[in-house]
């Protein structure tokens, strides 16, 4: 028996092209994970081949709830099409794009198929947009959802002289200030959520 030569990643054993010459054993998934492994039995008295090797590819699910933006690729140059397969135990990586006047809201990663009392560790990490994943071991599913921007906008506080800092009425929209003092003020930013602007 001899092994075929297969090279593309695969979600699934390998039906075809297994062996250049025998039978194919049922292809199972190796100890690591990361190959899908077979022997070719060889004919005639002739002998069976070394373990033969594919490698094994995982699918990552992407999702939007709600609409109103869409995943891009980590190079921002193409929309991402869902599933995308990527190989046994390597990170992969993407952009969000919310539609005008959306912000990104949640976005969220899942690798439910875990054993019996484990705990799923993934999780995502963030650089100047960038979005990575830890490696991925198992079918996973990345949600993101957006939401309208909401620009920040002073409350009733703003101008009211104060011999303490305000603790209340701070912001009429946006998120929550850090009051800060000057010589003749208090000061703070309602900061706007979803990628809308800041009040100062």
């Amino acid at each position: 028996g001899a092994c075929g030569n297969i090279t593309a990643l695969s979600v699934s054993a390998p039906s075809a092209q297994q062996c250049q010459a025998g039978t194919p054993s049922t292809a199972v998934v190796s100890s690591s994970g990361s190959t899908w492994e077979w022997t070719c039995r060889g004919a005639n008295t002739g002998t069976t081949s070394n373990t033969c090797t594919s490698p094994r590819g995982l699918e990552v699910k992407y999702q939007v709830n709600g609409g109103h933006g869409k995943f891009r690729t980590a190079d921002d140059t193409a929309d991402i099409t869902s599933p995308v397969v990527v190989a046994h135990g390597t990170s992969t990586a993407f952009m969000l794009r919310p539609d005008s006047g959306y912000g990104q809201d949640q976005l969220s990663i899942s690798c439910p198929t875990i054993p019996a009392g484990g705990t799923d560790t993934s999780s995502l990490s963030s650089v100047n947009g960038v979005h990575t994943t830890t490696p991925i071991t198992r079918t996973c599913t990345v949600t993101a959802s957006f939401a309208p921007s909401v620009a920040g906008a002073c409350g009733s506080a703003h101008t009211v002289p104060s011999l303490t800092a305000p603790a209340s009425q701070l912001c009429a929209a946006g998120g929550t200030p850090s009051v800060t003092s000057s010589a003749s003020a208090w000061q703070w930013t309602c900061p706007g959520q979803f990628a809308g602007a800041s009040a100062n």
